[in-house]
């Protein structure tokens, strides 16, 4: 009677692949930024809210739920990209966000912000211009890279039983 030897059946639920391995550095270093900007808004939630305000955009009875919402939805996004079944849904996500904020900041474009452009907490005042476009454009690309990644190749990193 002959051994056999045990197959494996599954495949890895991440990328091994160089492509693969980029992407997933990249989801790492999103998710520090997300966590990041969090950790900043949750630590002065007073300050998120008098950025908000300083935007001049939503009704003031916003604020302090805003204040306290996007911050939750941030440390969502940064815990989604390290869970790679939930990185596509985080991906968009932190798509929507940074585009919502990126709108922001173009309509507010060559205002002086008192608190700066808020995107990691209370700053120093300064005028919206290219940095705060290009950072929050540079971000965008990034996402889109990662969710256009995910869902095209999704099929080959799922779990199959066999």
């Amino acid at each position: 009677m002959q051994a056999t030897i045990p197959v494996r059946t599954t495949q890895r639920s991440f990328p091994s692949s160089f492509t693969g391995r980029v992407y997933m550095g990249m989801c790492w270093v999103t998710a520090a930024i997300f966590l990041y900007s969090a950790s900043s808004k949750i630590i002065n939630i007073y300050g998120f809210g008098l950025i908000l305000d300083s935007y001049g955009l939503i009704p003031e009875a916003w604020n302090k739920p805003l204040s306290i919402l996007i911050p939750i939805m941030e440390l969502l996004i940064s815990a989604g990209m390290l869970y790679f079944p939930f990185a596509a849904l985080a991906a968009g996500g932190a798509g929507l966000l940074v585009a919502a904020f990126t709108t922001v900041l173009l309509w507010k474009w060559g205002e002086v912000l008192p608190y700066g452009c808020g995107c990691f907490g209370p700053g120093t005042a300064r005028e919206v211009g290219y940095w705060d476009i290009t950072k929050n454009a540079c971000l965008l690309i990034v996402v889109g890279y990662l969710l256009i990644y995910r869902l095209l190749f999704w099929r080959r990193f799922r779990i199959k039983s066999g």
